[in-house]
C-alpha cells in the first residue's frame, strides 16, 4: 500500500489531483487506463476519480477511501459518485484543504481483536447516517438492522440515537430495563469525550452492539439535540475504530447550517424512501437540498415498499436524479415482533440483504 490511484481524465482537474495526492507524501499512480487501475484498486490507500473512469472504479469490489473529485465551481456528478461507490466528492480546488484532511484522515489501518475473522479497517471510525424523508418510513428500523449486522460481521459498532423525543431507540433493541448511560448521562462539546469509554458504558445487545439511546423520562429534562451537538458527539465516538450508526430524524437536517454539521460528521448517508407520490416529492426537495450545500458525503437511497407502492424504482431514480441502491420490502410482522422482543439477530432475510448491501457500499460487510 502506502500509494494514491489517480484516475483522473478532466485536463484541469488532473494535476490539481495530483498535487494534491502528492502533498500527502505516499506514492502517486496516475492512470487512466482500465487495465491499470484494476491492476492497483486492491494495492492502494486510496482513489482519487472523476466522473470519467467512476463506473469502471465502481465495477470493483473495492468498497472504501474511494473519493470522486470534479472541477470548481460544480456541480458535483451525483451519478458519478454513485457509480463509482464514493465515500465523498470534492470540488477542486475550492475544496482541495478538505480532501488532504480526508486522506490524511484515511491513513491509519488497524485490525480488530474481537470474536470471528480479523477486519482491517481504519485507524478512525466511519459513521453511516439513516435518515428518511417522512415519518413512518422505517428509519430506526434500517439503522438498528445495520448496526446489528455490522456486530455480527465482527466490527465494533454503535448504534446512536439522535431524536431526543425518539422515546428510546433501546426499546427497538430490547435493551430498555439493562443498565448503562443514556444521552442526558454524558455531555460533549465541553472537552473531549472518549469513544471507547462510552461504548463500554452504554448498553449492548448479545452480539455485542453498542446503543446510545435517548431516555424515556419525564423528569429527566434532556437538553435538546440538534446537528450541531450530533455533529460533535459524532467526531468523538468515531475518532476510535469502529462504525457508528445514526438514526437521523428528518427535521434535524432541514437548514443548511444543519446539512453542513452533519455532512461534516458522517461517511455516508442513507436515505429511505416510501415509494410513493408524495414522499419522492419530498425526497426530491431534500436531495436537492443537500447537494446546494456542496461537500456532501456519498448517498444510498433505499426504496420502501409499505403495502402499495405507486412509483417503480425506475421512475423514483428519474425524479430523483440518483440510483436506488437496495429495495426493502414489505414486512408484515417486523412491527408485532420489535414491540414484543426488540430487533434481534438473526435478520429477517429481506432486512438483512438490504442492510448488508449498504455496508458493503462502505466496506464494512
Amino acid at each position: 500500500m502506502n500509494s494514491i490511484l489517480v484516475a483522473v481524465t478532466d485536463p484541469t482537474l488532473h494535476p490539481e489531483a495530483v498535487h494534491i495526492a502528492a502533498a500527502t507524501g505516499r506514492k502517486v499512480i496516475d492512470t487512466t487506463d482500465p487495465r491499470d487501475i484494476t491492476r492497483h484498486l486492491a494495492k492502494v490507500d486510496a482513489v482519487l476519480v472523476d466522473e470519467g473512469p467512476a463506473a469502471h472504479v465502481g465495477s470493483s469490489r473495492r468498497r472504501d477511501r474511494i473519493y470522486v473529485v470534479a472541477p470548481d465551481p460544480g456541480p458535483v456528478p451525483w451519478q458519478a459518485v454513485a457509480a463509482a461507490h464514493a465515500e465523498r466528492a470534492f470540488v477542486l480546488p475550492a475544496q482541495a484543504t478538505d480532501l488532504l484532511a480526508e486522506l490524511g484522515r484515511s491513513d491509519g489501518m488497524v485490525v480488530s481483536s474481537r470474536r470471528g475473522p480479523a477486519r482491517e479497517h481504519r485507524e478512525h471510525g466511519a459513521v453511516l447516517a439513516v435518515t428518511s424523508c417522512c415519518g413512518g418510513a422505517g428509519t430506526s428500523t434500517l439503522a438498528a438492522a445495520c448496526a446489528l449486522q455490522a456486530s455480527s460481521n465482527g466490527f465494533e459498532a454503535m448504534l446512536i440515537d439522535g431524536d431526543a423525543d425518539s422515546g428510546g431507540i433501546d426499546l427497538l433493541c430490547g435493551l430498555e430495563q439493562h443498565a448503562g448511560l443514556r444521552w442526558p448521562d454524558l455531555t460533549f462539546g465541553h472537552g473531549s469525550v472518549d469513544g471507547e469509554d462510552v461504548r463500554r458504558a452504554v448498553p449492548s445487545t448479545t452480539s455485542g452492539l453498542a446503543v446510545l439511546s435517548s431516555s424515556r423520562s419525564t423528569l429527566a429534562g434532556e437538553a435538546e439535540r440538534d446537528a450541531a451537538l450530533l455533529a460533535v458527539a459524532l467526531r468523538d465516538l468515531a475518532a476510535v475504530p469502529g462504525l457508528c450508526v445514526l438514526d437521523l430524524p428528518p427535521y434535524m437536517v432541514s437548514s443548511a447550517r444543519d446539512i453542513a454539521d452533519m455532512s461534516s460528521a458522517c461517511d455516508r448517508i442513507v436515505m429511505i424512501v416510501p415509494a410513493e407520490i408524495r414522499p419522492v416529492s419530498a425526497a426530491a426537495r431534500r436531495i436537492a437540498r443537500w447537494r446546494e450545500v456542496g461537500s456532501v458525503p456519498a448517498m444510498d437511497i433505499v426504496l420502501r415498499h409499505r403495502g402499495w407502492s405507486g412509483l417503480s424504482a425506475e421512475e423514483v431514480e428519474e425524479i430523483l436524479g440518483q440510483p436506488v441502491t437496495a429495495e426493502l420490502p414489505h414486512l408484515g410482522r417486523i412491527a408485532k415482533h420489535s414491540e414484543l422482543s426488540g430487533l434481534s439477530l438473526p435478520l429477517p432475510a429481506p432486512l438483512r440483504r438490504v442492510a448488508v448491501s449498504l455496508l458493503e457500499e462502505m466496506g464494512w460487510a
